[in-house]
Protein backbone atom coordinates (compact mmCIF):
# COMPACT_ATOMS: atom_id res chain seq x y z
CA UNK A 1 0.00 0.00 0.00
CA UNK A 2 1.37 3.42 -1.19
CA UNK A 3 0.87 6.29 1.54
CA UNK A 4 1.95 9.82 1.49
CA UNK A 5 3.01 12.27 4.13
CA UNK A 6 5.06 14.90 4.92
CA UNK A 7 8.19 14.84 7.38
CA UNK A 8 11.78 16.43 8.58
CA UNK A 9 14.93 14.36 8.14
CA UNK A 10 16.59 13.79 11.80
CA UNK A 11 18.80 11.26 10.87
CA UNK A 12 20.92 9.71 7.80
CA UNK A 13 23.06 7.16 7.75
CA UNK A 14 24.85 5.50 4.25
CA UNK A 15 24.99 1.93 4.23
CA UNK A 16 26.06 -0.67 1.37
CA UNK A 17 25.70 0.00 -2.32
CA UNK A 18 25.26 3.70 -1.91
CA UNK A 19 21.58 3.69 0.09
CA UNK A 20 20.67 5.45 3.00
CA UNK A 21 18.83 4.78 6.30
CA UNK A 22 16.96 7.68 7.65
CA UNK A 23 14.68 8.47 10.53
CA UNK A 24 11.81 11.02 9.53
CA UNK A 25 9.43 13.04 12.14
CA UNK A 26 6.23 13.37 10.15
CA UNK A 27 3.66 15.47 10.23
CA UNK A 28 1.75 12.95 12.56
CA UNK A 29 4.14 13.74 15.39
CA UNK A 30 5.84 10.47 15.20
CA UNK A 31 9.21 8.96 14.22
CA UNK A 32 9.43 6.57 11.16
CA UNK A 33 12.90 4.90 9.75
CA UNK A 34 12.91 4.62 6.23
CA UNK A 35 15.30 3.27 3.54
CA UNK A 36 16.26 5.22 0.45
CA UNK A 37 17.79 2.92 -2.66
CA UNK A 38 20.69 4.51 -4.10
CA UNK A 39 20.35 7.80 -2.01
CA UNK A 40 23.50 8.85 -1.93
CA UNK A 41 24.00 8.65 -5.75
CA UNK A 42 24.70 12.44 -6.95
CA UNK A 43 20.47 12.68 -8.20
CA UNK A 44 19.47 11.98 -4.61
CA UNK A 45 21.72 13.00 -1.95
CA UNK A 46 20.63 16.82 -2.37
CA UNK A 47 17.10 15.58 -0.89
CA UNK A 48 18.09 13.46 1.68
CA UNK A 49 20.04 15.85 4.35
CA UNK A 50 19.27 16.21 7.84
CA UNK A 51 16.87 18.95 8.48
CA UNK A 52 15.25 18.85 4.99
CA UNK A 53 11.65 18.88 4.98
CA UNK A 54 10.17 16.16 2.45
CA UNK A 55 6.82 15.16 0.97
CA UNK A 56 7.44 11.86 0.62
CA UNK A 57 5.85 8.60 -0.25
CA UNK A 58 6.29 5.09 1.29
CA UNK A 59 5.56 1.33 0.72
CA UNK A 60 5.33 -0.05 4.64
CA UNK A 61 5.68 -4.06 3.74
CA UNK A 62 3.92 -5.95 6.41
CA UNK A 63 6.82 -8.07 6.53
CA UNK A 64 9.32 -5.03 7.38
CA UNK A 65 9.19 -2.30 9.52
CA UNK A 66 11.27 -0.53 7.62
CA UNK A 67 9.73 2.08 4.75
CA UNK A 68 10.67 2.15 1.22
CA UNK A 69 10.51 5.65 0.07
CA UNK A 70 10.96 8.18 -2.55
CA UNK A 71 10.65 12.33 -1.67
CA UNK A 72 10.33 15.49 -2.99
CA UNK A 73 12.04 18.66 -0.91
CA UNK A 74 9.18 20.76 0.55
CA UNK A 75 8.88 23.83 2.52
CA UNK A 76 10.33 25.21 4.68
CA UNK A 77 13.38 25.14 2.72
CA UNK A 78 17.03 25.11 4.34
CA UNK A 79 18.51 27.03 1.47
CA UNK A 80 18.92 30.69 2.98
CA UNK A 81 19.83 29.20 6.30
CA UNK A 82 22.50 27.00 5.51
CA UNK A 83 24.10 30.23 4.23
CA UNK A 84 24.26 31.86 7.87
CA UNK A 85 26.51 30.19 9.82
CA UNK A 86 25.02 30.37 12.95
CA UNK A 87 21.73 29.57 11.87
CA UNK A 88 22.81 26.83 9.76
CA UNK A 89 24.77 25.33 13.46
CA UNK A 90 21.23 26.39 15.26
CA UNK A 91 19.42 23.98 13.04
CA UNK A 92 21.67 20.81 13.07
CA UNK A 93 21.54 21.16 17.14
CA UNK A 94 18.27 20.83 17.24
CA UNK A 95 17.57 17.85 14.72
CA UNK A 96 20.77 16.06 16.19
CA UNK A 97 18.61 16.70 20.12
CA UNK A 98 15.15 15.23 18.41
CA UNK A 99 17.02 12.19 16.87
CA UNK A 100 18.39 11.28 20.64
CA UNK A 101 15.57 11.94 22.12
CA UNK A 102 12.24 11.25 19.94
CA UNK A 103 12.15 7.37 19.56
CA UNK A 104 10.19 5.30 17.08
CA UNK A 105 6.45 4.61 18.30
CA UNK A 106 6.64 7.56 20.63
CA UNK A 107 3.94 10.67 19.67
CA UNK A 108 4.39 13.88 20.97
CA UNK A 109 2.16 16.08 19.93
CA UNK A 110 2.98 19.37 18.68
CA UNK A 111 6.30 18.77 18.08
CA UNK A 112 6.30 19.23 13.76
CA UNK A 113 4.60 22.08 13.80
CA UNK A 114 6.87 24.11 16.38
CA UNK A 115 9.72 22.53 13.99
CA UNK A 116 8.06 23.67 10.53
CA UNK A 117 7.64 26.88 12.36
CA UNK A 118 10.51 27.78 13.82
CA UNK A 119 12.67 26.94 11.11
CA UNK A 120 9.96 29.49 8.80
CA UNK A 121 11.17 31.94 11.29
CA UNK A 122 14.95 31.50 10.89
CA UNK A 123 14.28 31.96 7.34
CA UNK A 124 12.75 35.22 6.88
CA UNK A 125 14.17 36.91 10.25
CA UNK A 126 17.32 38.15 10.80
CA UNK A 127 17.58 38.39 14.93
CA UNK A 128 16.59 35.11 15.90
CA UNK A 129 18.27 34.20 19.28
CA UNK A 130 16.05 34.58 21.62
CA UNK A 131 13.17 32.17 19.34
CA UNK A 132 15.70 29.42 19.33
CA UNK A 133 15.73 30.00 23.06
CA UNK A 134 12.45 29.84 23.49
CA UNK A 135 11.91 26.51 21.05
CA UNK A 136 14.56 25.08 23.53
CA UNK A 137 12.87 25.04 26.41
CA UNK A 138 8.93 24.50 24.51
CA UNK A 139 10.41 21.42 24.01
CA UNK A 140 11.88 20.47 26.83
CA UNK A 141 7.61 21.61 28.00
CA UNK A 142 6.50 19.11 24.97
CA UNK A 143 9.01 16.49 27.05
CA UNK A 144 7.22 16.92 29.99
CA UNK A 145 9.86 19.49 31.82
CA UNK A 146 7.53 22.70 31.58
CA UNK A 147 9.23 25.39 34.02
CA UNK A 148 7.12 27.87 33.53
CA UNK A 149 9.35 30.90 33.30
CA UNK A 150 7.14 32.67 31.48
CA UNK A 151 4.43 33.01 34.77
CA UNK A 152 7.80 33.63 37.17
CA UNK A 153 9.43 36.53 35.26
CA UNK A 154 9.51 38.69 38.85
CA UNK A 155 11.26 35.29 40.61
CA UNK A 156 15.41 35.95 39.54
CA UNK A 157 16.63 32.77 40.67
CA UNK A 158 16.12 29.21 39.55
CA UNK A 159 16.85 25.85 41.61
CA UNK A 160 18.56 23.43 39.48
CA UNK A 161 17.79 20.70 41.89
CA UNK A 162 13.82 21.00 42.01
CA UNK A 163 13.53 23.23 39.17
CA UNK A 164 11.71 25.85 40.47
CA UNK A 165 11.95 29.66 40.76
CA UNK A 166 13.13 31.10 43.97
CA UNK A 167 13.49 35.31 45.26
CA UNK A 168 16.54 34.53 46.63
CA UNK A 169 19.50 32.88 45.98
CA UNK A 170 20.44 29.20 47.12
CA UNK A 171 23.16 27.14 47.16
CA UNK A 172 21.97 25.12 43.77
CA UNK A 173 20.18 28.53 42.36
CA UNK A 174 21.28 30.24 39.41
CA UNK A 175 20.09 33.79 38.40
CA UNK A 176 17.83 32.59 35.42
CA UNK A 177 17.83 34.90 31.87
CA UNK A 178 14.87 36.26 31.62
CA UNK A 179 15.86 39.06 29.28
CA UNK A 180 16.46 36.15 27.17
CA UNK A 181 13.02 35.69 25.93
CA UNK A 182 11.84 39.22 25.71
CA UNK A 183 14.37 41.40 24.04
CA UNK A 184 16.50 39.53 22.43
CA UNK A 185 18.68 40.84 25.15
CA UNK A 186 21.99 38.99 25.34
CA UNK A 187 25.16 38.63 27.04
CA UNK A 188 27.66 36.24 28.07
CA UNK A 189 26.34 35.16 31.58
CA UNK A 190 23.02 35.09 30.35
CA UNK A 191 23.52 32.99 27.40
CA UNK A 192 26.03 30.34 29.65
CA UNK A 193 22.87 30.28 32.21
CA UNK A 194 20.51 29.78 29.32
CA UNK A 195 22.50 26.79 28.13
CA UNK A 196 23.69 25.49 31.58
CA UNK A 197 20.00 25.49 32.72
CA UNK A 198 18.50 23.24 29.42
CA UNK A 199 21.59 20.99 29.93
CA UNK A 200 20.86 20.36 33.24
CA UNK A 201 16.88 19.46 32.67
CA UNK A 202 17.79 17.55 29.38
CA UNK A 203 20.71 15.19 30.45
CA UNK A 204 19.55 14.41 34.20
CA UNK A 205 15.82 13.48 33.00
CA UNK A 206 15.83 13.36 28.88
CA UNK A 207 19.21 11.30 28.32
CA UNK A 208 18.94 9.70 32.26
CA UNK A 209 18.42 6.48 31.29
CA UNK A 210 19.51 6.87 27.57
CA UNK A 211 23.16 5.70 26.02
CA UNK A 212 22.97 8.47 24.04
CA UNK A 213 25.05 11.77 24.65
CA UNK A 214 24.73 15.31 23.90
CA UNK A 215 25.83 15.53 20.39
CA UNK A 216 29.11 17.53 19.44
CA UNK A 217 27.20 19.33 17.50
CA UNK A 218 25.34 21.43 20.41
CA UNK A 219 28.39 22.20 21.83
CA UNK A 220 30.30 23.75 18.79
CA UNK A 221 27.02 25.39 18.39
CA UNK A 222 26.74 26.82 21.96
CA UNK A 223 30.69 28.11 21.59
CA UNK A 224 30.34 29.96 18.60
CA UNK A 225 27.08 31.76 20.20
CA UNK A 226 28.77 32.45 23.60
CA UNK A 227 32.24 33.05 22.22
CA UNK A 228 31.07 35.85 19.73
CA UNK A 229 29.05 37.66 22.27
CA UNK A 230 31.84 37.67 25.09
Amino acid sequence: MINKNKGVIIYKQLVKDNHLFIKILTSNDEVIPAYIYGGNTSKKRNIYQNGYFIEFNYNNRKFSKINSISAIITEPYLYKIMENKYKSFAVLTIISILNISIYEGVIIKGIFLSISNLFHFLNNKKIWLSEYCIWMMDYLKLLGYDIDYKNNYGKNYFNLNDYKFQNNKCKNSIIFPHHIFKRNNFNYKNLIAFFEIFENIFIKNVLNNSINKMPDIYFKFKNIIISDIK
